[in-house]
């Protein structure tokens, strides 16, 4: 079954993702936390998908993992529009919710690795939010000696490792310490984008101003990669049709096996 769903996956530029609904993401997820088997799943953005077009190596390491799910809007939108959880959620933040919900009803441990520094907000907000969850959080700097981190790791065995940051960090970790980390399922995801601006000034806070701030100041930011994903999403189509110009287009009744 997993080899054939690997087969099934929907290549976004040189991005394997598999085009599943939340809630049979949901099923196998509890799958392979319940095999108690170190697996992986990635959450597939756009910095993701320009990547993989660049590297056959961090393509493989996509495609090698269990599950590769949607990680933002354009990859969500290159697949299906109906994949998408309603106008004010994304695939991967209703993904997260349900995830975590379960856990915290399981009284489960969780590691989460994260490169920004202001730990001590999110350890507030899960504390607050999941009484039940035994939660860890590790800064994940670049100086760290990394031996010694996943030592620590696999001293608490957590049934779940979640890494947060860039994608070329944790390729490169998971590379060189996937097959010694001791945990049930580890998730692999960079910051979601939108929304998760730096902590505004106090003046846009006095004044309510944080969505205009995020629209002037924080989306230019965002906007070179949504550019260029477009622009090289058009590239790779138009070169599909010249190469297959008399083949017609297939229905989507292959794809009934994947939301079952």
């Amino acid at each position: 079954m997993r080899e054939q769903r690997k087969a099934e996956r929907i290549r976004i530029l040189g991005a394997p993702v598999d085009p599943i609904r939340v809630d049979r993401a949901m099923n196998l997820t509890s799958h392979y936390l319940e095999k108690n088997k170190f697996e992986y799943i990635v959450f597939v953005n756009t910095a993701a998908a320009i990547y993989s077009q660049e590297s056959e190596e961090f393509a493989e390491f996509l495609n090698q993992s269990v599950l590769a799910l949607p990680g933002d809007k354009n990859v969500e939108n290159a697949i299906e529009e109906n994949l998408r959880i309603g106008e004010d959620h994304l695939y991967q933040s209703e993904y997260f919710g349900r995830l975590f919900h379960k856990l915290n009803r399981m009284g489960s441990s969780v590691c989460i690795l994260h490169e920004k520094e202001d730990i001590a907000v999110l350890e507030e907000k899960f504390t607050k939010q999941f009484e039940r969850l035994h939660v860890e959080f590790f800064l994940w700097q670049e100086e760290e000696n990394q031996d010694r981190l996943v030592n620590e790791i696999n001293i608490l065995a957590p049934s779940l490792l979640l890494i947060c940051g860039d994608y070329h960090r944790i390729y490169s970790f998971m590379k060189d310490y996937g097959s010694k980390i001791n945990a049930g399922l580890c998730l692999c995801m960079e910051e979601m984008a939108e929304g998760s601006a730096g902590k505004v000034p106090a003046w846009v806070e006095r004044f309510h101003l944080q969505s205009l701030y995020y629209w002037l100041y924080e989306k230019p930011k965002l906007a070179w990669k949504d550019n260029l994903f477009q622009k090289k999403l058009k590239e790779t189509n138009e070169q599909m049709a010249e190469n297959q110009p008399d083949k017609p287009k297939e229905a989507n009744d292959q794809r009934e096996d994947w939301n079952e």
